[in-house]
């Protein structure tokens, strides 16, 4: 999706939920790893970097922040995701958009060294899911 000020502002004023999630930096890479694993274990989401759980955009003014993203997606995630990614520039500072689909490749773990913790979006959180889970939740509603 292409993502305007507008659009921005509406999804902030909406708050964290099942497809959003807001965090202001700096943040842990695997913060955004959590979150992007989640999303794609799910239905795919939006993290707004810049923007804090209460809603107020502090801006995401981080050198390098786009190679930062993708580096998280493809060094933290396995198996790799491939977001979109955008920056939005607001009155009080600039949103990175980092945007996930729904993986195809399901079960996506964060990766910390040879650990793997899953984990899936459950309204505005993200929760630690055992793989051996993953066969009732994947199965057709």
């Amino acid at each position: 999706m292409k993502w305007s000020a507008e659009k921005v502002r509406e999804a902030v004023r909406n708050g964290e939920n099942s497809f959003v999630e807001f965090k202001t930096l700096p943040v842990r890479p695997e913060s955004v790893a959590k979150e992007l694993t989640a999303f794609s274990n799910f239905k795919g989401g939006v993290i707004f970097l810049g923007v804090s759980d209460d809603g107020a955009i502090a801006g995401a003014n981080q050198e390098n922040l786009e190679e930062w993203a993708m580096n998280i997606a493809s060094d933290l995630v396995e198996p790799v995701v491939i977001p979109s990614y955008q920056e939005v520039k607001m009155d009080s500072g600039t949103v990175a958009v980092v945007e996930v689909d729904s993986g195809v490749s399901k079960p996506y773990a964060l990766k910390k060294g040879p650990h793997r913790t899953y984990y899936i979006r459950v309204g505005s959180t993200s929760r630690i899911v055992d793989r051996d889970q993953w066969p009732r939740l994947s199965r057709p509603d």
